[in-house]
């Protein structure tokens, strides 16, 4: 059930910051309230590691947000799913990144522009390749 509701939460947020750049401000500690309730009903909170992991995402994407024009519904964002996924959230992480490396790499040979891309299509993606490939970590 958590994993439908961060994924229909990643396809809306999508749709919003690829259209307007930016990511409803209550869509994700909606998704935090849900999802914090199905882990108390499944038995599989983990206060520690929920909390260690949000705050580095927090701080990690508060940095981004300050210092290199990032947004903020991001920080938001990310701080709700670490909370959420605990470690899990450092393969999205890197996964998104990654790819966001690519395809900015690519964009920019091809146009010699620098362009602003939107972070949450690039997460969708990566929690896709992680619940496909998650199997196997």
């Amino acid at each position: 059930m958590l994993t439908i509701i961060i994924l229909l939460a990643l396809f809306i947020a999508t749709y919003t910051d690829t259209k307007t750049k930016t990511i409803p401000v209550f869509l994700f500690p909606s998704v935090l309230v849900l999802g914090v309730l199905c882990l108390i009903h499944n038995g599989n909170l983990n206060l520690l590691s929920s909390f260690i992991f949000g705050i580095f995402a927090f701080i990690s994407y508060l940095v981004l947000a300050l210092f290199f024009h990032g947004g903020g519904g991001d920080v938001i964002m990310m701080t709700s799913l670490a909370f959420l996924l605990g470690k899990e959230i450092l393969y999205i992480m890197f996964i998104g990144h990654t790819i966001l490396c690519i395809v900015s790499l690519v964009r920019y040979i091809r146009t010699k522009k620098k362009e602003t891309l939107p972070f949450t299509p690039f997460v969708l993606v990566a929690y896709i390749i992680y619940l496909i490939g998650g199997f196997f970590v």
